[in-house]
């Protein structure tokens, strides 16, 4: 049995019906949807696994946060007859025992990160969320344990829960994005071609060292930043400069990853290792913007670190005001709803939402973020400053116009096309792309066309002849 057909994560049989997945440029294959979750979550790296991680933790928690809910609600409804002290008791405990794994799973995160910014003198808003769930959590334990009658764990997992969503839905807006880029980040992800003593080999692209040869054929990306020293042809260099010409490139001319090889087999010396290229700092620096702080979030984080305090001194405030006039059960429910409500529920939930369908937007037509700031900005910018190169334009040519002599335009745009059919010039495509919409490929397809020189190519159809 190949390799090639046992699953990635558990190394069993793939089956008729294997699930087949595109990680980070390369295909990877799985037995079942569990197998890819699984391996995500154990060897997977970057967004694609941190948004899954969350998702199972979303799940969980989810879960039993519904079935809390479920047995809370009989109870204030009036469902479920509490008015049996074993019967309430036992009830309570059901909740506790539902409860306590999503302050572990959910809560666990927004308890460690408030620790360690309390351990370095700071707050944030998850110290809001710890302290406000905690103290709910807290609070209902203590009810148990000294046979009081109401419990508040529905709250306590319900802020947990919420607050979760929205990190999931930044961290899947985080992957999103990088899926949608992976086209254009393909260059450090791939093989190459390298060319010892005159053979070629395929070769991981971490395995290519400065003075290396690399070869490209038509329609390949480069990879490596090197210089041409066989063949020539022209590049397509728009993403990385924004030129929507196709730049030419002979023996002596600098070739850099990102662009890609629009015709003629190119033959490249790398000047610097496979991952040591101006294209791989590049997508580095997009990965490291699509991970910091969002404008929403930093706002959050400085407003709590002056509103934590004045919510601590409210809700002693509050119990300390209740005590005198009522009970202490009374006065610790009222502080405890104090310190839930401070909560900035709709910053954790819809400010994440709104971040993770910008990030998507943007990454769906190839825009480039150099900070997380950059797309709460753009809501101020009111002018917009281009220059001279193609950065407007589609990248893709289109035919305005034929003029032909002594022969007709549609048998004229035929041998065209048919000249021009094996060739990834933006030209080239241009007049493919029309003749094909015009219905002439079958004419074109009976023709016979190679190239000659760098800038010219024969074609015969029947007894024809065209260059």
């Amino acid at each position: 049995m190949s390799i090639h057909t046992l699953c990635e994560h558990c190394a069993l049989p793939l089956g008729s019906w294997p699930n087949i997945r595109q990680i980070e440029g390369e295909e990877r294959q799985f037995c079942c949807y569990g197998c890819f979750v699984g391996w995500q979550i154990g060897r997977g790296g970057g967004e694609e696994s941190a948004a899954v991680g969350l998702l199972i933790r979303l799940g969980i928690g989810a879960f039993l946060a519904m079935n809390i809910m479920l047995f809370s609600l009989a109870i204030y409804s009036g469902g479920i007859d509490t008015s049996e002290p074993w019967l309430r008791d036992v009830i309570h405990v059901v909740l506790l025992l539902f409860a306590t794994p999503v302050m572990i799973v959910l809560g666990g995160p927004f308890f460690v990160e408030a620790a360690q910014k309390i351990a370095q003198g700071r707050v944030n808003a998850s110290t809001l969320i710890a302290i406000g769930s905690g103290a709910a959590y807290v609070y209902s334990v203590v009810v148990i344990l000294s046979g009081g009658e109401r419990v508040y764990f529905d709250t306590a997992t319900m802020v947990l829960g919420l607050f979760t969503l929205g990190r999931y839905l930044e961290a899947n807006g985080r992957a999103r994005a990088m899926r949608n880029l992976e086209p254009m980040m393909s260059p450090q992800m791939t093989e190459v071609t390298l060319v010892e003593h005159g053979c070629e080999r395929r070769r991981s692209l971490k395995r290519v060292n400065a003075g290396d040869l690399v070869r490209f054929q038509p329609g390949e990306r480069i990879s490596v930043d090197g210089i041409v020293v066989d063949g020539a042809g022209f590049a397509d260099e728009s993403w990385l400069s924004g030129e929507s010409r196709p730049m030419e490139k002979i023996v002596g001319d600098t070739l850099l990853a990102g662009s890609i090889n629009l015709d003629g087999i190119i033959t490249v010396k790398a000047l610097a290792d496979g991952l040591d290229t101006r294209w791989v700092r590049i997508c580095a620096s997009l990965r490291k913007s699509l991970l910091e702080p969002t404008a929403i979030q930093t706002v959050t984080d400085r407003v709590a670190a002056y509103f934590i305090p004045g919510v601590l001194v409210v809700s002693l405030l509050t119990v300390w005001f209740w005590t005198t006039v009522g009970s202490t059960e009374q006065a610790l429910m009222h502080g405890l709803a104090v310190l839930v409500v401070a909560c900035p529920c709709a910053l954790g939930l819809a400010a994440p939402l709104a971040t993770a369908m910008a990030l998507e937007r943007l990454a769906s037509v190839g825009c480039l973020l150099r900070s997380g700031d950059s797309c709460y900005r753009l809501a101020a910018v009111s002018r917009l400053a281009l220059d001279k190169t193609g950065t407007l334009t589609f990248g893709q040519a289109e035919v305005t116009g034929i003029l032909a002599q002594g022969i007709s335009k549609e048998t004229l745009m035929v041998y065209a096309a048919a000249l021009e059919s094996g060739s990834f010039h933006p030209l080239a495509r241009g007049i493919v792309s029309i003749t094909e919409q015009q219905g002439g490929t079958k004419i074109g397809q009976e023709c016979s066309c190679h190239s000659r020189q760098r800038y010219s190519r024969q074609c015969r159809q029947s007894n024809s002849r065209g260059r």
